[in-house]
């Protein structure tokens, strides 16, 4: 508008709802829940049976600027998928796919996000997750297709992670099986 290429009574017609989304680095708690979409979507998509990333390299992404946002995210775990040779990304293949190096958190922001994530903030991180399947799994009364589908996980992706996580015996109750027969 201000170059009077665009005319001004167009812009307010067109502009009702403004929607401002926070950066990236200022919803680090978002990025676990990303990274996981990213490899899900990236797994089908080159048909390798990926996992996930190992604590190590979640860890590396957690203390990045993340200056790219969301694109820049994906298209990283995109390519480490790409690199990966197991099921599992590696912090190796994450610094393989960065054109430039991972630009850590300025100053005390750094320490304090390494501080944070320590090697106990990584079984946290599997509890959050065991507590969050475990809730879906109750909110959808023990349906474990619909469970799947709530999550955005493959059938038997979740099945593994309820093994992983002693859940396998939820029912469609919602309580647990009896052990009597």
């Amino acid at each position: 508008m201000a170059a009077k290429r665009f005319r001004s009574d167009l812009y307010y017609r067109i502009n009702v709802v403004e929607l401002t989304v926070p950066p990236l680095r200022e919803r680090r708690e978002d990025i676990p829940y990303l990274v996981a979409a990213f490899v899900r979507e990236a797994s089908g998509r080159l048909r390798k049976p990926l996992l996930g990333l190992t604590p190590a390299a979640e860890r590396q992404l957690m203390g990045r600027t993340w200056e790219g946002n969301i694109r820049e995210l994906r298209n990283i775990i995109e390519r480490a998928c790409i690199l990966a040779d197991g099921g599992w990304v590696t912090e190796r293949e994450l610094k393989q796919s960065t054109a430039r190096p991972l630009a850590a958190l300025p100053g005390s922001a750094a320490a304090a996000a390494a501080a944070a994530f320590t090697e106990s903030e990584d079984v946290s991180l599997s509890a959050r997750e065991r507590d969050h399947i475990r809730h879906v799994l109750e909110r959808s009364g023990g349906n474990k297709m619909a469970a799947a589908r709530m999550l955005g996980l493959d059938r038997r992706t979740l099945y593994r992670r309820l093994d992983r996580y002693g859940l396998g015996s939820i029912t469609r109750r919602g309580g647990r099986r009896s052990s009597r027969a």
